[in-house]
């Protein structure tokens, strides 16, 4: 599982939103890191959220929200899981 990689502040058991790292865990799909990789992707759910590049007003795109696991074939332990991906 991805570590929490958010500051937690002193008795919270949570951290503030504004301290928390953008973009989840920082995880990317389309990372040149990835290439060639073996993923295991688990679709979740999809959700509509606004289209920044449409010239619409308004205007909102399908995405897909997935878990995605890296796998390591040599060493399965040092296999990364991530939640909450978006995959466009």
């Amino acid at each position: 599982m991805a570590k929490d990689k958010s500051k937690k502040s002193d008795g919270d058991e949570f951290a503030k939103p504004s301290e928390a790292p953008s973009g989840g865990d920082g995880f990317t799909l389309t990372s040149d890191e990835n290439r060639g990789k073996l993923l295991l992707i688990t679709p979740l759910r999809t959700e509509r959220i606004e289209d920044k590049f449409s010239k619409e007003p308004g205007a909102t795109k399908e995405i897909i929200v997935a878990d995605v696991a890296v796998l390591d074939e040599k060493k399965p332990a040092k296999s990364e899981e991530h939640e909450e991906v978006y995959v466009f």
